[in-house]
């Protein structure tokens, strides 16, 4: 029980520093233009752990200039293409250079970003939110249809990094002790 719960506190920091866009690959999607970004695992990963954090966002919606694009659910094991610049939706959600900020199911916003580039592919390993200080607007509670302003709280952003970081020590300590 604990080597779990140690396991998945590792996938998380792990998770924030595996993130790894990677653009101008072709997904063969139906839509050549489109850009996507693959919900996906990172190599060697534990699938297990990384499938928690999906369980826990549950689903992601793509805003881009403050216009909601699409949402799709990743509480699904394996890899989930999120497709922007489709038929169907806004301009915004296809403009090259633009940025792509996406929110969990709660309406927090992720913390990994991405830039829209037509015909290219990025993958999404990280499932952790972005810190509080965040000033995005969140994509509003379901069935609202409007933008709610974010939240500009930074005093916490130097104390849940702390607190990260205590609990990353800790684990690296347990771990080590139980292989000693």
């Amino acid at each position: 029980m604990k080597l779990r719960a140690i396991s998945v506190i590792a996938a998380s920091l792990a998770g924030l520093v595996l993130a790894v866009p990677v653009t101008a690959h072709q997904d063969g999607s139906d839509d050549p233009g489109a850009f996507t970004i693959i919900a996906g695992y990172a190599p060697d990963s534990d699938r297990d752990a990384i499938q928690g954090f999906r369980d826990d966002q549950g689903a992601l919606t793509a805003v881009v200039d403050g216009v909601r694009c699409t949402t799709i659910g990743i509480s699904e094991p394996g890899d989930v293409p999120l497709r922007l610049g489709t038929a169907g939706q806004p301009e915004a959600c296809g403009r090259a250079g633009a940025e792509v900020v996406l929110f969990n199911e709660h309406g927090n916003e992720m913390f990994e970003r991405f830039t829209i580039e037509p015909g290219g592919t990025a993958y999404l390993y990280n499932y952790a939110v972005a810190p509080v200080e965040t000033t995005a607007p969140s994509p509003g509670a379901a069935g609202t249809g409007g933008l709610l302003a974010g939240t500009t709280s930074g005093a916490q952003g130097p104390w849940v990094l702390a607190a990260l970081g205590a609990l990353f020590l800790g684990a690296t300590l347990m771990l080590q002790r139980r292989s000693a």
